[in-house]
Parts: C-alpha cells; sequence; structure tokens
C-alpha cells in the first residue's frame, strides 16, 4: 500500500470510482452483446400485432352494439311509427358505422392475412360491406314499412355472425403468433446464466473495493477531524499523529492545523478588542431598531447575502413573524414557493444597481407570504442606505389585499352576470372574438347558439321575479352541463342566453349539440317544490359559412332564434340566408320609418261602412299606408310591428287620428252631419298616458261631435288584464267616444270582455264573414253573434263582405251594418268626397221627387 500512501488526497479519492468505471464498462460490453442477440427476437414479437388483438376485440364489441340499436329502432318503428324520428335515429346508427369502418380500414390495412388459402383481411371487409348495405336496407324499411324491417334483420344477423367468424380466427392467429415468439425469448433468456453470474461478481468486487478504499481514505481524515473539534470547544492541547513521509499530502494538513492552532492564541487578544466594537455597534444598532418599531409603515431590511436582518413591529403584523424568526432567514421566505423562481436574481440586480427600482417583470402587485400559509398582494417601495455603520437594502411594504380585491370584485362585476355567475354580453363578445381568431387559425369551425326561455315571462309575472331568477340560474346550470370544457356559456341579459363552441370540425357538429340543448330544457324544472315546465328556442349561426365578425353572428344567431319562435318555439333554427334578406328588409324599414312622418310619407285611405237597408254610406274605417321613396308602397302590416317595436306607432297612431278628424270634420260639414270615422287603436297607445287628454284635445280641435268617433279595440289588448288600459277604456268612453271591439271571435275570451267593458259596437272578423256560403258552422256562428250583439244592445258592422250572398244573408239577420270589397276598396279622402257628393245629390233628387209626387 506504499503506492496508495504516496497519493495525493485528490488521486486517493478517484481510486474507488475508476475501479467501478472499469467494471461498469465489463458488464455494459456483456449486456451489449445479449441485446443485440434478442433484439431481433424483439422485433418479431413487435410484429405479431398485438395491438390488433385488442383493436379487432373492440370493433367486435362497437358491431354488436350497434346491431343492437339496429334492432331496438326496428321494434320502436313497429310500436310508434314515427318517420322523422326514425330516420334521425338511423342516421345515428350509420355514423357510428361509417367511424367503425374507418377503424376497420386501419386495422386491417391494405396487406394480406392466408389463413387457410383465404385472405381474411379481404372477407372481412366484403363482409362488412355486406353488413352496412343491409343496415341502410333496414333502416330504409323502418321509415316507411316497419312491418317488414324485422324480417330484413335476419340477413343483416347471418352477416354479423360471419364477421364475427373471421375476426375471430384472425384474432386466434395474432395470438398464436405471439405465444411461438414469447416461447422463443424465453428460452433465450435462460441461456444467458452465464452473463448474471459474471455480472454479480463483478458487483461484489466493485463493493469491496469502494469499502476498502473509502476507509484507507478517511482514517487520517477522521483523526484531523477530532482534532479541529477540540480547537472549536476551546481545547489548547490536541495531538496529531507525527508522520515523517514529507511527500505526503495529508502531512501538509497537520501543519495547517498546528499554524491554525497557533492563530487562535495570537488573535485572543484581538478578539477581546472585536468584541468591545461589537458591544457598541450593538448598541447603535437598537436605538435605530427601536425608531424602526414607532414607524406605523413595514420596514424589512436585507443584507448582500438576501439575509433578513430586521422586521419591524408593522412588518411582524402584516406577515404574521416575530423578527427572531426571520432575522437570518433568506427573504424568500416570505414569498410564495410559486413566485420564488428568478426572485433572487431581481433582488441581486436591484443591490448591483441601486438606481433599479424592485418591480416585478410583469408591473403586477407583489404577491407575499403570510405565516399561516395565506398569500396577501403588497407594493413595495426599496432603497439602500445605512442602518448601525452597515450598508443594507431596505424594503417599504404595503398591504394593497383590500385594494386588489374590490379591483377584482369590480372586474368581476363587469365582466360576470351578478345572478347566475356566467359571463356577460361584455365578456361573451371578447370569447367570441377569440375563439373566431382561433377557429381561422386552425381552420376550424365555430358555432353560437342564441338561446331564448319561452314563457319565461309568463312565469315571472305568475310567480314572482324570485321564482325567475332561480329558473334563471338553473337554466344557467343545465347548459354548462351539456356544452364542453372550452366552450362558453354566457347570458345576455333577461332571458337570453348564447352558447359559443369553437374548434369544431364542421358546422354539423352544432346541430348535435343544439339538439342536447333542446332537451335539456324539456324536462321539468324543480323550483320550490314546484314543477315547471320551461322550453327554450335556440338559433345557430357558424363560422365561416354565416360570418367572420362577433357582431354578425350573434345578429344571425338571433335572427334563427326568432325563426325557431315562429316554428312553434321548442326547437332549434339554422340560420339561413332567406333569414338574411328578412333581417335585411327589418333592418330597411327600421332605417327608413324614422323620419317618414317628417317627410310626408304616410298617407290614409278609407274603407267605407254602409247602411245595409237602405244602401247609404254611413261612416268609413280610417287605414294607414306608407309610401317610401326608396322601399316603395310598405304593407301595414309589415311596418306597424316595426312602429311598435320602435315607439313610433305612438306619434304615427296621433297622425292617424288628427288627419281623419280632420277629414271628418270637412265630411260632416259638407255633406252628412252624422258621418262617422272608425280609428284603429295599437295596443302600444294604452301604454301612453297622454292618450286621453291628447283625444281629448284633437276633438275640441276639429269640433267633431265625440259619439260620430269610434275608437276600435282588437281582443289581444284585452286580454293582458294591466289596469291602464281599464283606466284608458274608461277615459275615452267618459269622452263620449265610442268603442268597438275588432275582429270579434278571433280571441279566447271575447263574452267576458263585451260584459265588462262598455262597448257600442261589435265587428265579426271577415275570416268568418268570408266562409259563410261553404260552411253551416259558420253560418249559425254569425247568426249567434248578431243575435247576442243585438240582446246586448250593441250595433253589429260585418267586416270583409265580398259577395251578394254574403250580404244578403247579413240582411236576412238583421246585421245593421258591413263593410268591404263588395262596396270599394280602401279609398284615398278625394274620392271618399266624391262619394259623399253623390249621396247627398241622389238624397236631394229623391226629396225633390217625392215633393213633387
Amino acid at each position: 500500500m506504499r503506492f496508495f500512501d504516496s497519493l495525493s488526497l485528490r488521486s486517493r479519492f478517484l481510486v474507488a470510482p475508476f475501479i467501478g468505471v472499469v467494471l461498469t464498462l465489463i458488464i455494459f460490453f456483456n449486456s451489449q452483446s445479449t441485446i443485440q442477440k434478442h433484439l431481433g427476437l424483439l422485433r418479431q414479437i413487435n410484429q405479431s400485432n398485438l395491438l390488433q388483438v385488442g383493436e379487432i376485440s373492440r370493433t367486435v364489441t362497437l358491431l354488436t352494439i350497434n346491431h343492437e340499436k339496429l334492432e331496438r329502432l326496428v321494434e320502436s318503428a313497429e310500436k310508434i311509427p314515427d318517420e322523422e324520428k326514425t330516420y334521425l335515429a338511423g342516421r345515428i346508427i350509420l355514423d357510428e358505422l361509417h367511424f367503425l369502418e374507418e377503424q376497420l380500414h386501419k386495422t386491417v390495412g391494405s396487406s394480406q392475412k392466408i389463413l387457410d388459402g383465404v385472405d381474411v383481411f379481404q372477407q372481412i371487409k366484403i363482409n362488412f360491406n355486406r353488413f352496412r348495405e343491409e343496415t341502410i336496407h333496414v333502416i330504409q324499411l323502418s321509415t316507411v314499412r316497419p312491418e317488414l324491417a324485422e324480417s330484413q334483420m335476419h340477413d343483416s344477423v347471418e352477416t354479423l355472425w360471419t364477421l364475427n367468424d373471421l375476426f375471430m380466427a384472425l384474432s386466434d392467429s395474432y395470438v398464436k403468433d405471439l405465444t411461438e415468439q414469447s416461447a422463443k425469448v424465453e428460452d433465450s433468456l435462460y441461456d444467458e446464466s452465464t452473463l448474471v453470474n459474471l455480472s454479480a461478481a463483478l458487483l461484489a468486487i466493485m463493493i469491496i473495493s469502494a469499502l476498502y478504499f473509502s476507509r484507507r481514505m478517511t482514517s487520517e481524515i477522521d483523526q484531523i477531524n477530532q482534532s479541529l473539534i477540540g480547537l472549536s470547544n476551546g481545547k489548547k492541547d490536541v495531538n496529531l499523529p507525527k508522520n515523517s513521509r514529507k511527500s505526503n499530502s495529508m502531512h501538509q494538513l497537520y501543519d495547517a492545523v498546528y499554524t491554525f492552532k497557533r492563530s487562535l492564541e495570537n488573535n485572543k487578544e484581538q478578539q477581546d478588542k472585536l468584541n468591545q466594537t461589537v458591544s457598541e455597534l450593538t448598541d447603535s444598532k437598537e436605538r435605530y431598531l427601536n425608531l424602526l418599531d414607532l414607524v406605523p409603515t413595514a420596514i424589512i431590511a436585507i443584507n448582500d447575502s438576501l439575509e433578513i436582518i430586521l422586521l419591524n413591529k408593522a412588518a411582524e403584523k402584516i406577515y404574521g413573524y416575530d423578527s427572531q424568526e426571520t432575522i437570518g432567514k433568506c427573504i424568500e421566505m416570505l414569498v410564495p414557493k410559486l413566485h420564488r423562481n428568478g426572485l433572487a436574481p431581481s433582488y441581486q440586480t436591484f443591490i448591483r444597481e441601486q438606481n433599479i427600482p424592485l418591480r416585478t417583470s410583469s408591473g403586477k402587485p407583489l404577491i407575499a407570504l403570510h405565516k399561516s400559509g395565506k398569500e396577501f398582494y403588497i407594493e413595495v417601495t426599496a432603497a439602500k442606505l445605512t442602518l448601525a455603520n452597515e450598508r443594507v437594502t431596505t424594503f417599504a411594504v404595503t398591504d394593497i389585499t383590500d385594494r386588489i380585491r374590490a379591483e377584482n370584485e369590480i372586474l368581476h362585476k363587469a365582466h360576470y352576470d351578478m345572478l347566475t355567475g356566467l359571463p356577460n354580453r361584455f365578456l361573451a363578445l371578447e370569447c367570441l372574438d377569440e375563439g373566431l381568431n382561433e377557429s381561422s387559425n386552425s381552420n376550424k369551425a365555430l358555432a353560437v347558439f342564441f338561446l331564448d326561455l319561452d314563457g319565461f315571462k309568463k312565469i315571472n309575472d305568475t310567480l314572482g321575479h324570485e321564482t325567475g331568477d332561480k329558473l334563471l340560474i338553473e337554466a344557467g346550470r343545465r347548459l354548462q352541463s351539456v356544452v364542453g370544457n372550452t366552450d362558453t356559456v354566457a347570458r345576455l341579459g333577461g332571458d337570453e342566453f348564447i352558447v359559443i363552441t369553437p374548434a369544431l370540425e364542421n358546422s354539423k357538429e352544432a346541430t348535435l349539440t343544439a339538439q342536447r340543448v333542446v332537451d335539456q330544457f324539456r324536462k321539468p324544472f324543480k323550483i320550490d317544490g314546484r314543477e315547471l315546465i320551461l322550453t327554450s328556442s335556440v338559433g345557430i349561426s357558424t363560422f365561416p359559412e354565416d360570418g367572420d365578425s362577433a357582431s354578425e353572428l350573434l345578429r344571425k344567431a338571433d335572427s334563427a332564434m326568432y325563426s325557431s319562435k315562429e316554428s312553434g318555439r321548442n326547437t332549434y333554427t339554422c340560420f339561413t340566408e332567406c333569414m338574411n334578406r328578412g333581417v335585411s328588409r327589418e333592418l330597411a324599414l327600421e332605417e327608413q320609418i324614422h323620419g317618414a312622418l317628417k317627410r310626408e310619407e304616410f298617407r290614409l285611405v278609407y274603407q267605407l261602412q254602409v247602411d245595409i237597408r237602405s244602401g247609404n254610406v254611413i261612416g268609413a274605417e280610417a287605414l294607414i299606408r306608407w309610401d317610401n321613396h326608396i322601399l316603395g308602397e310598405v304593407p301595414p302590416d309589415e311596418f306597424i310591428p316595426i312602429a311598435e317595436h320602435t315607439g313610433l306607432i305612438i306619434p304615427i297612431s296621433q297622425f292617424v287620428i288628427t288627419e281623419s278628424l280632420r277629414m271628418l270634420t270637412f265630411w260632416q260639414n259638407h255633406y252628412d252631419s252624422s258621418f262617422r270615422m272608425a280609428i284603429n287603436l295599437s295596443p302600444r297607445l294604452f301604454r301612453d298616458p297622454n292618450l286621453i287628454s291628447f283625444v281629448e284635445q284633437a276633438l275640441d280641435i276639429s269640433g267633431v261631435s265625440a259619439n260620430t268617433v269610434e275608437l276600435e279595440v282588437t281582443e289581444g289588448v284585452l286580454m293582458s288584464g294591466h289596469s291602464f288600459i281599464d283606466d284608458a277604456l274608461a277615459g275615452l268612453s267618459n269622452l263620449g267616444i265610442r268603442l268597438a271591439m275588432d275582429d270579434f271571435g278571433t280571441g279566447y275570451s271575447s263574452l267576458s270582455y263585451l260584459r265588462r267593458y262598455s262597448f257600442d259596437t261589435l265587428k265579426i272578423d271577415q275570416s268568418f264573414i268570408r266562409d259563410i256560403a261553404i260552411s253551416a258552422s259558420n253560418r249559425e256562428l254569425v247568426n249567434a253573434i248578431i243575435a247576442m250583439a243585438h240582446a246586448l244592445g250593441l250595433e253589429v258592422v260585418a267586416e270583409g263582405v265580398e259577395t251578394q250572398m254574403q250580404l244578403a244573408f247579413l240582411a236576412k239577420r238583421q246585421c245593421k251594418y258591413a263593410q268591404g270589397y263588395l262596396f270599394n276598396k280602401p279609398l284615398p279622402s278625394t274620392d271618399v268626397t266624391e262619394k259623399l257628393k253623390q249621396q247627398k245629390t241622389d238624397h236631394c233628387a229623391i226629396k225633390q221627387l217625392a215633393v213633387h209626387s
């Protein structure tokens, strides 16, 4: 061992690892030869298609499940024939079969598998195609002739059994190949016992060498360590073994220890002086600490090693630590673990460059860690200063947690609906913009669903807003339950929601989501022990087919939703260009109707009312027409709903009342003082608090008698039951104006309205008059209406009279007045004037003839 003793300390530590490396290389090269030997066998096992055995089993299982769905489809079609439902269910089965076909091609590929002289792969493909065609035939029969579909099922069952047999044969072949190759590997492994024995022997040598050399290396170091421990404990006499071999590196270490011992003895006097200086510094430091404890701001000081040297009372309160718990510790203890990465370099940068303030890279407030583990927000101001003759870095810390929470709460309220907790319109539009960018970059589709709850207002009005709020919350939960994690559900306001589904493979996926949404709302809502039915109407628009901007997609989805409403509700509708044209038309109408009164585009025409017995014109109904310089002549049934929606119906109705009373004044003064005018009142007018005062003022200006003015009210106005409607009708009646119920018989509770309100006239809807000649039930109904009106003391006006047969029937039933195309179409005021002039002339001629006779 003289050679070992002559080595340096560094060389001694390298002996054992060197022996380990040599032995490891020997084991490595022996193992490498064995691995190369088995590599071929492992490749053969890899080619045994172990994964395909599992895939074959999965394919067989999915085929069986698909066929069971087909059986249930046939059984359901026989019990309850529904061609559309059967077609949709069959479409799902065929889509699953198409997916299985793709998986099958991936499994068998384009190669061959010959078993008993037969290409099994080719037979599987042939029989799968036959099974698919038979399934299609069964589904087609189920939609038109369900009784024949079951017999067709037998062919598909036989084909399915044939496929199962082929898959089983293929699976047995793969398992057999795998078993044979595994046996080869196992036999080969048993032949390598020599390598195992050699490896064990080399490892034993390595362990023994490591133990021996570690003991040789550490024996002298242990002796020196014991001496150093004695010196550190204050012992003056320590013994070190004498070593005469000057070349031994350990002798140099012995000399260093002796030198250290002598230095301790020589520096005792200097240590005493140092202790005195430290005591003076400590007194000075304590004065600074007492002063900092009085400061209300949290102060923390660290040295250049990032160790905390000061934590005043205010800082103790913020962080929850006593200063003694932190002094000497790294400042990282006051920072959450997730935020410690890069913290030390930030402090070091500040320490090196004193003019650079300490900030986070994002400019956000810092996050601090309380002793309890709770995180909170702080703002920090840092500076370099001298504390008790020591240069330190100090931090003034302010707890801003309450401010951050308030800001976050304000931000949350700005982006989320307070009732449901869902994103609001603002955040939804941001999500939609982001989804459009992602879908555009990835060439994916995106769908927007605009959803409105059917009948929500009725529930809200009858059961109260609290119940309505609970319904909205539950509706939001149901929507979230049927969409994916990457989808967005938002509440736009009221009972309107939107769903955004990005990253779709194609637009057809949107209809599946829409169907799930509609189905989810068909289930009753259980609110406060009651089961409430609340369906939904859904409109769908998709990117890129329907648009590439958030506003455009939202607008088109809204249009599609209204189409669902018009289709009977409780369904979904995809946006079409036809809707787009309708929306464009509606937008053009809304744009042009503003200012139409100022441009004098509205005019009145008059449907004359005739006394059936005498044939004389006794009055007229004022009807409004709109001739626009861009859109041309716009029908009333098209622009009046828009006027009501925009609120313009009030000034338009005021124009109708003013203009019709102006003409009534002229006709009464010149031709017939008893001539009367019928004017339709929009339901929106009853919400106008100035209705009564305006009508009273118009009567005063025109000078006509109130009993020659008849205001027509539709039954739909009365059905709402609002108190302001009762007040308005009572006020009009008090003015002496006649009231007429228009379109009688088309509502639900007409008789109760006749009993409740003081009507003077009842107008029979033209739909009943039109069918008098062909429908006995209509004749009896009209007869009953006339008899009932006479019994109640009401005048009867028949609308829509077009034939002499209808007029004769009404005359026989003593209906007094009629209007319709049999007499004239709606006429401009000049034509009405001519008719009244002619009628007056005829009356004068008859009187003169009577006088002469």
